[in-house]
């Protein structure tokens, strides 16, 4: 059982670091054939790998450090669950692990501070070296955004649109005759309905025969208009043609 145990982590192993290198053993090859035939040129010449920034080298120890831990749990979980050691020795690889977490969890956080510490110098600096424009309350506005961190469950406040009712026209009154001393039934409610009803039918009616009225005198004013005008244009041409006469005889 043990062996095969060690046979499963060797085989995990295997499957990552192999193909690592059989990708370095062929580019190196590859490089060894193209400088013996002098076409090693630029456009086939194997690229280096860029340097690392500082965070970049220290994401890769992290992540280094991450599955070397986490193959040493499998590891021990695998050898206690055989038998082969104590279940206590586990507690060795886990407890790492949570320090290690807690450690780039707490890391983490100094650096998002010192990042926002670092955009707030930037923000007070800009701002004291353009005192115009940090007056202005929009740039100001603007300023506080990017110094305070944005907390996605903070509240934040909105802006509230007027309703449509309070920008709307007044209503204007339904005159209704109502007596408070008669006991008003169903049927008195109803025929009280139909008058009004009946009221303002007679009400649209009338406004729909005075648009029609005030239609019909346009039209009759238009009419008048362009009668008029043509009555301008034959005198216009009969006048004319008079002197062409005129001119004519003489």
């Amino acid at each position: 059982m043990t062996a095969v145990l060690y046979l499963i982590v060797i085989a995990m192993w295997a499957v990552v670091l192999v193909p690592i290198w059989l990708k370095g053993h062929d580019n190196a090859q590859l490089e060894k054939k193209l400088a013996a035939l002098g076409e090693a040129t630029p456009k086939w010449r194997m690229r280096q790998r860029e340097e690392l920034s500082p965070a970049q080298r220290a994401f890769v120890r992290r992540r280094r450090t991450l599955m070397g831990l986490l193959t040493a749990v499998i590891a021990s979980v695998l050898l206690s669950a055989s038998g082969v050691v104590s279940i206590f020795v586990v507690v060795l690889p886990v407890g790492a692990l949570v320090a290690f977490v807690a450690a780039a969890v707490r890391k983490a956080r100094v650096e998002t501070a010192r990042g926002v510490r670092t955009v707030q110098a930037r923000v007070t600096q800009r701002a004291a070296s353009t005192p115009q424009q940090a007056s202005s309350p929009v740039v100001a506005s603007a300023q506080t955004q990017i110094a305070e961190p944005v907390n996605p469950r903070a509240w934040r406040p909105s802006e509230a649109y007027v309703p449509g009712y309070v920008t709307a026209p007044r209503a204007t009154p339904q005159p209704r005759v109502l007596d408070a001393q008669k006991p008003w039934t169903a049927d008195d409610m109803l025929e009280q309905a139909a008058v009004l009803r009946a009221n303002r039918n007679a009400r649209v009616k009338e406004a729909q025969l005075r648009l029609e009225e005030a239609r019909a005198l346009a039209m009759e004013k238009s009419r008048k208009a362009a009668l008029a005008a043509a009555d301008r244009q034959a005198q216009i041409q009969q006048g004319i043609a008079e002197q062409q006469q005129r001119a004519a005889g003489e």
